[in-house]
């Protein structure tokens, strides 16, 4: 919605943004742009490229310095505990 508007694209480099931290990747978000070309013209589609690659150039220069760590479950074992 955003990228057929127009001149919204510090909005949609958020909406960027907020994509890659929920999981969706570069690759999805340009399908989605490719699929709305038809419907929002070139020029429109262009400058959402450009802040869809603007948006993950910055984002994975955050997401790679500041991911938290995650750490396994411990494995239980049931001669001490009752997990069985």
């Amino acid at each position: 919605m955003l990228a057929s508007l127009g001149g919204c694209e510090p909005q949609l480099l958020g909406h960027v943004a907020a994509n890659l931290s929920v999981g969706n990747n570069r690759r999805a978000l340009l399908g989605t742009i490719t699929q709305l070309l038809p419907f929002i013209g070139y020029p429109r589609t262009l400058n959402a490229i450009r802040v869809i690659n603007e948006g993950t150039d910055t984002m994975t220069n955050v997401l790679f310095f500041h991911l938290p760590v995650t750490r396994r479950p411990a494995e239980r074992n049931c001669r001490t505990t009752r997990c069985c």
